[in-house]
């Protein structure tokens, strides 16, 4: 049942909610956001494009209503600046040749969840993607920071 009013106490008799109440709060467990208003939490569903009345998602304690941090930017968390005036196409290639040859280099792609390698190994092998990237690119006449 889909209810489509964003004014009503507890549905329990209503699974999915096409806008949540007015009042709700975002709140976020394991960097997933719920939204709880009326003593009832609600999850977005992409599948439906709904939000889904859920039960509480845990240990009361654990919630935040802080959003989770961002994921690391696409490039590893490298600034690059061309010292020596390359072009527009000239820092696209050079920035995907040396991000190729990191990757080879270093088994981490930023692109990729966990940069494709076993979360233990995820920090590890995403410093020596940034030292291969950096080096590549300085070796390329760019500033990297």
């Amino acid at each position: 049942m889909i209810c489509l009013s964003a004014i009503a106490t507890r549905p329990r008799w209503c699974r999915y909610r096409a806008l949540l109440p007015p009042d709700y709060t975002t709140v976020y467990y394991g960097g997933t956001p719920y939204y709880y208003a009326n003593d009832t939490y609600y999850a977005w569903r992409d599948s439906t494009q709904q939000y889904e009345v859920v039960d509480p998602p845990g240990d009361p304690n654990a919630a935040s209503t802080e959003a989770p941090p961002p994921p690391p930017s696409q490039n590893g968390d490298v600034f690059v600046y061309p010292k020596n005036g390359q072009s527009e196409e000239d820092q696209s290639r050079d920035k995907y040749e040396c991000h190729k040859w990191a990757q080879g280099e270093s088994g981490f792609d930023p692109t990729q969840p966990n940069g494709g390698v076993s979360p233990d190994q995820t920090s590890t092998k995403r410093a020596a993607y940034q030292r291969a990237i950096g080096a590549c690119l300085e070796g390329r006449g760019y500033s990297v920071k």
